[in-house]
């Protein structure tokens, strides 16, 4: 999963307003978390993407490959 930051991509997303820095603190937490359930179990990130979706309004998208 990735968080969707391209406003230009999804026609309802506003462009990015400049965020708080608990939310930089918190981005980088679920990256750690990601990286690290990746290889075992996503769900172990869950509770923290939805965090990041209340806090931020991003939406986490899985990209197309």
């Amino acid at each position: 999963m990735f968080w969707n930051l391209n406003p230009a991509s999804n026609s309802r997303q506003l462009p990015i307003p400049p965020l708080p820095h608990y939310h930089f603190e918190l981005i980088k937490e679920m990256v750690v978390i990601l990286n690290s359930s990746l290889s075992c179990n996503l769900t172990l990130a869950e509770p923290l993407l939805k965090e990041m979706v209340a806090k931020t309004g991003f939406e986490p998208v899985t990209p197309s490959l």
